[in-house]
């Protein structure tokens, strides 16, 4: 979305100069940006197999607001990631929040620390021997 944005916020500074619009640099652009929303549309589908509605529904809707701000900025709204991006943001946070209930915080136990990889064995039992 970055690349995308930053390209027409150049690009309409050029056509208020009266330069040329880079055609080439144009479709290098456009298509990067298709080949990043589908791959996250890819990744939307894969998640779908381990998560749970919530972070699906969050992502989808991120996607749908994405594609319709590249829309926009590609039909000459040269504005349209800024006047989005609270949205944007919004929709972002969203998906963060999903992420952090399907991953769920990791319980230290007295068992365990940051610090070790696995908890420290009891010392054996002198009973058992």
């Amino acid at each position: 979305m970055i690349t995308l944005h930053s390209f027409y916020q150049t690009e309409k500074e050029s056509v208020e100069a009266g330069k040329p619009l880079r055609l080439e640099k144009r479709i290098a652009v456009g298509k990067e940006w298709i080949d990043a929303t589908n791959d996250f549309d890819d990744a939307i589908l894969l998640s779908g197999m381990v998560c749970g509605t919530e972070m699906i529904k969050a992502a989808n809707e991120f996607s749908a607001l994405a594609r319709g701000i590249g829309m926009k900025l590609t039909k000459g709204e040269y504005d349209a990631f800024q006047k989005s991006l609270k949205d944007f943001l919004a929709r972002l946070n969203d998906i963060t929040g999903a992420v952090r209930k399907e991953l769920k915080p990791i319980q230290v136990t007295s068992q365990s620390s940051v610090f070790s990889e696995a908890p420290t064995p009891a010392p054996p039992d002198p009973a058992t021997k």
